[in-house]
């Protein structure tokens, strides 16, 4: 969404962008536990259910840290610590 609407890429574009990530990349399928993960951090943190869902598929592949911008710097969920690259 931010490569076609901030950066006003086409789908060509952004396609072989998401070919280079993959060859780079470890990719984990969403699965019914990773919902039910999402829906427990939504209920717990007060989270939307998309930041959930991003945090619960994090979790679920065993990362450490989440970059993102949107959610409280230095902010601790489970295992997961959030950090804003931007933040300095």
């Amino acid at each position: 969404n931010i490569l076609l609407k901030k950066f006003n890429l086409g789908t060509t574009e952004i396609k072989i962008i998401l070919k280079n990530v993959k060859s780079t990349t470890i990719l984990n399928e969403l699965n019914l536990n990773t919902i039910y993960l999402a829906l427990d951090i939504k209920q717990r943190y007060h989270f939307s259910y998309y930041d959930s869902l991003i945090i619960s598929s994090a979790l679920n592949s065993d990362c450490k840290i989440l970059y993102s911008e949107d959610l409280q710097h230095n902010q601790q969920v489970e295992t997961l610590k959030v950090i804003n690259p931007f933040k300095e």
